[in-house]
């Protein structure tokens, strides 16, 4: 009971507080300014870094600072240090994923293979390895150690796994007609 007493007084001054001065309700719920110390001065305009700017930064802040280095875990804080760096680049370039996501963006190899590389390595796999050995869909997770570079399971990893045409392809088998796995 108390508390709703509490709550409607706050509510009751706040009301007579914006009636009574020369404030309106946008006064303190106005969009936050941006300020122009987190975008790069291209000498014309105040403006985000692209891709390649960024990458080349992110490679030259590395080389310069060794022991603290940008890495996909550090950037959303060390992103401050390189003027023009966008805070989230994955919603800032639409394409980031296609570029080759933070490899990609910082320059180091990747963890994983690309899908090519998977149904490559899947299919010369299967071509020398026994019967009873062979990747299979039952025994992907099983057998995926054996390929350095697999991922843990490519239908979540590969966001156009299914478009690509699904296990089918990627065990080198060709898929149904008008079936995709």
């Amino acid at each position: 009971m108390f508390v709703h007493k509490l709550l409607y007084q706050v509510l009751c001054f706040y009301i007579s507080f914006i009636s009574f001065q020369s404030f309106s309700a946008d006064t303190f719920f106005k969009e936050p300014v941006q300020h122009h110390n987190k975008t790069f001065w291209s000498g014309t305009e105040y403006r985000w870094l692209t891709w390649e700017e960024l990458h080349q930064a992110i490679i030259k802040y590395n080389q310069n600072n060794p022991q603290e280095p940008i890495n996909s875990r550090s950037y959303p804080i060390l992103y401050r240090e390189i003027p023009g760096a966008p805070a989230g680049p994955w919603t800032y370039y639409p394409d980031f994923k296609e570029r080759g996501s933070w490899p990609g963006l910082l320059g180091t190899p990747p963890k994983h293979l690309s899908l090519n590389q998977l149904i490559k390595a899947i299919v010369d796999y299967n071509n020398i390895a026994p019967k009873d050995k062979k990747i299979n869909f039952n025994t992907y997770r099983k057998w995926r150690k054996k390929i350095p570079g697999a991922p843990p399971w490519p239908p979540t990893f590969y966001p156009d796994f299914k478009e690509r045409g699904g296990w089918s392809i990627l065990l080198g088998k060709p898929c149904p007609k008008g079936f995709v796995s």
